[in-house]
């Protein structure tokens, strides 16, 4: 009974936990944001060079990967809350627990949803992958000092950038399982990049 009552405590805490780790995320993503327009005017401007941009690129990218990781760990302890307490509906946890959240059946579907839109599953159903024209060495040198977590690939020849016509800094493509572009953005633009995003979940959809 004890341990129960432990791991019920610890599951609680652990909702509550990852809600305030999307919270600083939510407030890093902005901040990384604000710091990636500013570095890329400065780019264009001659001011800074194009690796700082890189960096605050890298950022942004982490700060929403730490947003899906928060929101699946939430809905992982919540899942794993509502077992230990044997309820029918999703019990979790809120920062003022006077709150009287509404009862929400579940099923196993619905569960098996949440567990098939966590990080590691989308990581596994879409690929990111980098070219860039510097040499494989400096490339895979730059990638672990701006903590590319991601296939970094070298074309020195700029074989690529000529086949896509990349020539801006960054350009990001959707490509599809068949080698199909289905989405481009050229230069830094959150509402393109949300573009991006809701074209690749709509990509992973389809295939499911």
């Amino acid at each position: 009974m004890y341990n129960v009552v432990l791991q019920v405590k610890t599951q609680y805490n652990a909702v509550l936990a990852a809600k305030e780790s999307e919270a600083a995320a939510r407030a890093q993503l902005t901040l990384a944001e604000q710091q990636l327009a500013t570095s890329i005017a400065k780019v264009n401007a001659g001011a800074t060079t194009v690796s700082d941009s890189l960096r605050n690129v890298v950022a942004v990218g982490s700060a929403r990967l730490a947003i899906l990781q928060a929101q699946n760990n939430a809905r992982s302890a919540s899942a794993t809350l509502s077992r230990y307490v044997a309820a029918p509906y999703l019990v979790t946890a809120v920062a003022s627990d006077t709150v009287d959240l509404p009862r929400t059946p579940i099923d196993s579907a619905q569960i098996m949803q949440w567990a098939l839109d966590g990080p590691s599953i989308r990581q596994s159903q879409a690929q990111i992958v980098s070219v860039t024209i510097d040499p494989a060495l400096k490339a895979a040198r730059d990638a672990a000092q701006l903590g590319m977590h991601y296939a970094v690939l070298s074309d020195p020849e700029g074989q690529t950038a000529q086949l896509y016509q990349a020539f801006a800094l960054p350009t990001l493509f959707v490509i599809d399982q068949d080698g199909v572009v289905r989405d481009v953005s050229v230069g830094f633009d959150p509402a393109r990049i949300r573009a991006l995003e809701a074209t690749v979940q709509r990509l992973i959809s389809d295939r499911s």
